[in-house]
């Protein structure tokens, strides 16, 4: 169960996680040019063949890894959705509490009730 403001804690770690892939590539290549140059011995034919299938296999294999992952993301995130329309539009009060029995979230209907924004209501109440 997410809510808006764990998503959009999700796209800004994104922006990082985008970040620290460029910083990692860099690394990547920096490290493959100095084992290209250690092992700068000759290669067959058939072995740059074998490499070259192995890194499309292994390209195509990321691929499909990739398309599995966006398709989890979006069905996380229309239950996120479904979760949120349930939650804030529910003709009962809810209240989401924290450890320390502060409420963290209140829907629609519950901050009526208290007779607050529900904006403020998490700070306010």
């Amino acid at each position: 169960m997410y809510d808006a403001d764990t998503i959009r804690n999700s796209m800004k770690k994104d922006k990082h996680t985008s970040a620290e892939a460029a910083e990692l590539r860099r690394r990547a290549e920096a490290r493959l040019k100095a084992l290209a140059t250690k092992s700068a011995s000759a290669r067959t034919e058939a072995d740059t063949q074998r490499l070259v299938h192995e890194l499309l296999v292994h390209q195509i294999e990321l691929e499909m890894q990739n398309d599995e992952l966006r398709q989890s993301r979006a069905e996380v995130e229309a239950g996120l959705e479904r979760y949120t329309e349930l939650y804030d539009f529910a003709p009962v009060g809810y209240l989401t509490l924290g450890r320390d029995g502060a409420i963290r979230q209140v829907n629609l209907t519950g901050a009526h009730l208290l007779g607050v924004e529900r904006a403020a209501a998490g700070s306010a109440v």
